[in-house]
């Protein structure tokens, strides 16, 4: 009977459940990780931290042995994918915040601390997030690779920003996301009754992006607001395999396909598949005497030719991913 009266006097002490979700991390990102959550100013009475492991080749448990001292639960989810990692992480967790740190992000001493204070002074947020997601880079990108890495969760808003709107730009991202428990268990509830949001998220090696855009939803649909502010600040460990072509070529599709799908299932938009101009078409609009028509085809094909071989690979991925969820859509 002690040690019961003990837990429940622990688990109301714990406002923030920090969970880090994790299929086959690299350790030394992680370890870099847990690191700078260990150096946060909050005190650990007031929060715990969950790893949630996914299907990892070497179990995180192992790779953990040493911080076996600290606030970690290891939680093993054997459905593979972020969405069911995430969902496990809502349900083991006990704080009345709760904050997903990706296992590459380096957050900043205050990070945990401002949130909780930022979340008690507005109680018409039901989300926040990284108004500074800065890179750092495990090798330089190449000047081809810059205008396209903000797929890769990088940002630093101009300054703090909210709103109810879920259609604008103010959408927390998942490395860094902070949501109060009502919200994500509201989300996880509508994502697992819904065949079309449990596939939004990564699943091994898949880029589908957009799970973490249902907790902005979510919390609007309740009538809360969401945020991105300014001292809120992260630095996202990027490793070089990620600033390769064919990487952001398979994210641009997946970005494509999770947008897709989650402007249907919230506004009933199906995607927008743009149709290719070629000569005939424009031969077509002369002989039909549609001379507005032939000067935009005209116009189209110059400006295809003056775009770069890779930012066409990439507007070809994004059709690619229309594409997708529109045949789902339709399956559906």
């Amino acid at each position: 009977m002690k040690s019961r009266v003990s837990d429940d006097r622990f688990e109301k002490m714990i406002k923030i459940s920090v969970i880090i979700c994790t299929h086959n991390p690299r350790r030394d990102y992680l370890n870099r990780t847990l690191e700078s959550l260990r150096n946060q100013s909050l005190s650990k009475a007031e929060w715990e931290l969950l790893v949630i492991d996914n299907q990892s080749k070497v179990p995180v448990k192992n790779i953990l042995s040493a911080d076996k001292g600290d606030n970690i639960r290891v939680v093993v989810e054997t459905n593979l994918g972020l969405t069911p990692a995430r969902n496990r992480g809502i349900e083991e967790s006990r704080g009345d915040l709760l904050i997903f740190i990706d296992d590459d992000n380096v957050v900043d001493p205050n990070y945990l601390s401002r949130a909780m204070a930022i979340m008690e002074d507005m109680p018409v947020l039901g989300c926040i997030g990284a108004g500074v997601l800065e890179p750092e880079f495990e090798e330089e990108p190449a000047d081809s690779v810059r205008p396209y890495l903000r797929m890769l969760a990088l940002r630093t808003v101009k300054e703090t920003q909210w709103s109810n709107i879920p259609t604008d730009s103010i959408i927390p991202w998942g490395a860094g996301l902070v949501v109060r428990r009502n919200v994500a268990e509201k989300c996880r509830d509508k994502v697992k009754a819904d065949s079309l949001l449990s596939i939004l998220d990564r699943k091994g090696s898949a880029l589908n992006s957009g799970g973490d855009n249902e907790f902005t939803w979510t919390a609007c649909e309740m009538g809360y607001g969401k945020g991105l502010f300014l001292d809120l600040k992260i630095v996202h460990l990027i490793d070089r395999k990620r600033l390769q072509k064919p990487y952001l070529i398979k994210i641009a599709e997946g970005h494509a396909f999770s947008w897709g799908i989650s402007r249907w299932n919230h506004l009933r938009e199906t995607p927008n598949i743009p149709s290719e101009t070629s000569c005939f078409d424009i031969v077509r609009s002369i002989a039909r005497l549609r001379v507005s028509e032939a000067l935009s085809g005209i116009q189209k094909l110059i400006d295809r030719r003056h775009v770069d071989a890779f930012a066409s690979e990439i507007e070809a991925a994004r059709i690619s991913g229309r594409k997708r969820a529109l045949k789902l859509i339709k399956e559906n």
